[in-house]
């Protein structure tokens, strides 16, 4: 046997250990902290054996993040060690900063691991900010291997060293572990090396479960118009500053042919455009106002035909393999224009005419997937593809319940697509304003990366508007030009690298100018740069990505990780908030308690909210939204006075040491207890997740309510209106109806009696009966209409709803079928 060289994260200190002598990766990261100067290091260990002696070492020491990956098997896999499992989570000043991820089967592949490193590894190492990244690189989870018996590709490692990338401003040290058949281990070690390189990832095969400088600008627009064309020269001379037109291969711009305009848009209206070359200036102006924010001159026509052929020539040179990847700097924009009409600045769609022009080139119906980040939504794309099942069409703006242009319920979450592309449209609807890097990478994150990869796209198309970017006029966010190098840099992990970025919108001259140099300098193989610590994600974003997956994960499968990690939340979110938060001894401080977080101990609603473009409301359907869809409550960190002489709980709980009344910011806090907001590990991890997000809320109530753990009745009276994200009714007059819980109680695992679905049903509190949702199949809504029956109970979040008041409902009578319910969910197993 041949072992390509001792390895080293099984050593512990005082000795040997698995073929180990000298823990390597411990060293360097002693070296660099002692030597080096840095504060901050990430170890990430995807060997297929855990490193307990990484663990070991550095276990209360939170200057050292440590991410394991590995085979646990329950515990049967080498070395055979509880503290392998998931809940060893570091101790004392190190507590929170050990995270293993223990697969408890053999034949993990690409999609597991990519999935967490995606929904795990990089939310919480973008929060931990590290200075250095070491890998204790190990190859036997590459399929082949003797011991590991997975079935990782060694692509898939060029992946998580490309995802890697991100961090530390790219300083990034692999070091050889294991890795025991010398193919997998040299084409996995090749892999590694090319990504390293700067090489693009590689192709990867389509996973069967994921739970995969071009210029042309003319002026033609009057100079208090938002749509400049300095727009266009400012970023070029951006570029020219930065010396990156010096490393870019410049590309002949084109004019697109009408022919080619036909790819996407009817014959009438581009011979309707063509005329306005020849229009006097009333005739255009008759012209324009016909359109929908649209302005139009004489050189309009020619202008996007410009910017459409220079993103045709842009798709040649990535597929011809001329260029690795293209940015195309082109105005007018493209992504507002439908078929056979203009708006939103927008003549002739360029990027829907790129994919359609790169399936051209291909002949064939070649995979594209097209991501708009623009803060407009693409409303034009969107239709010319709703129904193609080739093309992904992935869009992140500002909706603001549908106010904010183009004014379209298409733009809405849960437009997905129509026929044989349902599915493929995936709408990321921001519903307030100043998002920023937090919710957009929690957006690449947690859904288009994932979908991405579930796609595997052999191209991709980027509608670059950047007026999301902190400083533009128009849209109102916050995102920063380093956020769009992080962005840019994890889309080159798909399509082997083959991305084209064409730019739409942004109408702040320095922002766009700054935001799309950072796009090139990642195309060109440049590190992203650091983004400074991370706010948590704003809660109405978080109600978003939790609408999407709610509504995307009946068609990808790597948005279904509720499914896989069900029994974990509930086991997790029981253990912590009913046993170690009302008995828990204190510990040292949490300084990463975010402050909406804690609130949530005492929530209170009022009438209005204080974020822009939010209100209110209640009128929710049950089958259509979870709770705390519609409306977000604002925290306050005051809750209601109660007698602590007379309301508090039996040993030794009180409402104060609940809601965190009286307590200094500096005060001693159970990190168990909020072991979900330290690092944001949890806090990432689950927000977005629909089910956990208002279990968490609707399972902390009923806890307080249950009788049975000694809160008088006086104190129970006093939460009403506490711990909701919508305020409920406190009473309705079909109360009535609701019938006592039969005698074998209820069965929150209980599938549909329709259609035997278990992804989101309701049980009637009349007649017991169990249904799925309007977003399955509607059965509960049908069932409504059919007997009449106005009350149901949710098994998701043990809510409330009358149909015929179209509200949600607090009371003893709907509480007590509750509390069956919550029983129920942690007292029996789904299996």
């Amino acid at each position: 046997k041949r072992w390509p060289k001792p390895p080293g994260h099984h050593a512990h200190r005082n000795k040997m250990n698995g073929y180990c002598m000298f823990n390597n990766i411990g060293i360097a990261a002693q070296y660099a902290r002692q030597k080096l100067g840095v504060e901050r290091v990430l170890i990430v260990d995807w060997d297929v054996h855990h490193g307990q002696g990484l663990q070991d070492l550095f276990e209360e020491n939170p200057s050292i993040l440590y991410f394991s990956i590995h085979l646990y098997e329950g515990g049967n896999f080498w070395p055979h060690l509880p503290e392998s499992d998931s809940h060893a989570v570091g101790r004392g000043r190190g507590e929170g900063y050990n995270i293993n991820v223990p697969w408890n089967q053999t034949g993990m592949r690409d999609a597991d691991y990519l999935s967490a490193f995606l929904h795990v590894l990089l939310p919480v190492a973008l929060e931990f900010q590290p200075q250095m990244v070491l890998v204790a690189a190990g190859f036997d989870a590459v399929i082949g291997d003797p011991k590991g018996k997975m079935a990782a590709t060694p692509a898939c490692f060029a992946h998580l060293t490309h995802l890697l990338k991100s961090l530390a401003g790219g300083k990034l040290v692999l070091s050889l572990e294991g890795g025991y058949n010398l193919q997998s281990l040299a084409e996995g070690t090749c892999m590694v090396f090319k990504t390293l390189l700067g090489d693009p990832c590689p192709l990867m095969e389509s996973p069967e479960s994921w739970l995969s400088i071009i210029l042309g600008f003319l002026p033609f627009f009057c100079s208090q118009h938002p749509e400049l064309p300095q727009r266009v020269s400012r970023i070029f001379q951006r570029h020219r500053e930065l010396h990156l037109t010096e490393r870019c291969c410049r590309l002949p711009a084109r004019l697109a042919s009408e022919e080619e305009l036909q790819m996407c848009h009817s014959l009438a209206y581009v011979e309707t455009l063509k005329s306005t070359a020849t229009m006097k200036p009333r005739d255009l102006h008759r012209q324009g106002d016909q359109y929908n924010s649209v302005y139009i001159c004489a050189s309009s026509y020619q202008c996007a035909r410009l910017a459409a052929g220079s993103a045709f020539s842009a798709v040649e040179a990535v597929l011809s393999g001329k260029t690795q990847n293209a940015v195309a700097i082109v105005r007018p924009p493209g992504h507002h224009a439908e078929s056979d009409t203009a708006c939103g600045f927008c003549f002739f769609n360029s990027v829907a005419l790129a994919a359609r022009y790169a399936q051209r080139l291909a002949q064939r119906q070649l995979r594209v997937m097209i991501l708009d980040w623009d803060v407009h939504h693409g409303n034009g794309t969107q239709h010319i593809f709703e129904d193609d099942p080739s093309v992904l069409y992935i869009s992140l703006h500002r909706f603001d319940n549908g106010t904010f242009f183009p004014t379209s319920e298409d733009a809405d979450y849960d437009r997905v697509g129509v026929g044989p592309g349902e599915g493929f449209t995936l709408n990321v609807p921001w519903n307030c304003s100043r998002m920023g890097d937090s919710e957009y990478l929690a957006a690449f994150h947690q859904i288009i990366m994932p979908v991405s990869y579930e796609f595997n796209p052999e191209l991709v198309l980027v509608s670059a508007g950047f007026d999301a970017a902190r400083g533009d006029p128009l849209g109102g966010c916050l995102v920063t030009p380093e956020c769009y190098a992080h962005m840019t840099h994890l889309l080159l992990g798909l399509a082997g690298g083959k991305v084209a970025i064409v730019l739409e919108g942004g109408y702040n001259l320095e922002s766009i100018s700054e935001s799309m140099t950072m796009c090139t300098r990642s195309l060109l193989g440049d590190p992203p740069p650091p983004l400074g610590r991370l706010k948590p994600p704003h809660l109405s974003a978080l109600q978003s990505l939790a609408r999407v997956t709610t509504v995307h994960r009946k068609y990808w499968a790597s948005l279904r990780l509720e499914g896989e990690y069900f029994s974990f939340y509930q086991k997790y979110l029981h253990s912590v908030w009913a046993d170690e938060l009302l008995q828990s001894p204190v510990a040292q401080p949490v300084e990463a308690i975010d402050d909406a977080v804690m609130g949530l101990g005492s929530l209170q609603l009022e009438d209005n909210l204080t974020e822009e473009g939010e209100t209110a409301s209640s009128s929710l359907s049950p089958d259509s939204s979870p709770v705390g869809e519609e409306a977000q409550p604002k925290v306050s960190g005051s809750p209601k006075e109660m007698d602590p002489a007379e309301d508090a709980p039996r040993e030794g709980v009180s409402a104060e040491s609940f809601s965190g009344e009286g307590m200094a910011p500096d005060e001693e806090v159970s990190t168990k207890a909020f072991f979900f907001t330290h690092h944001g590990f949890f806090e990432l991890l689950f927000s977005f997740k629909e089910y956990v997000l208002h279990q968490f809320v609707f399972h902390t109530k009923l806890w307080l309510l249950q009788s049975n753990w000694g809160f008088r009745d006086s104190f129970v009276l006093s939460l009403q209106g506490l711990f909701y994200v919508v305020t409920p009714l406190p009473w309705c007059p079909h109360l009535s109806s609701v019938l006592p819980v039969p005698p074998v109680g209820l069965n929150v695992w209980e599938p549909c009696a329709e259609c035997g679905s278990e992804m989101e049903n309701w049980v009637c509190l009349v007649c017991y009966k169990v249904c799925c949702g309007r977003y399955i199949n509607q059965h509960m809504l049908d069932h409504n209409k059919e007997s009449g029956h106005p009350l149901v109970l949710s098994f998701a979040d043990l809510s409330a709803w009358c149909y015929d008041c179209e509200d949600y409902v607090c009371h003893p009578v709907s509480c007590n079928s509750s509390s069956s319910s919550f029983s129920s969910s942690f007292s029996s197993s789904p299996n």
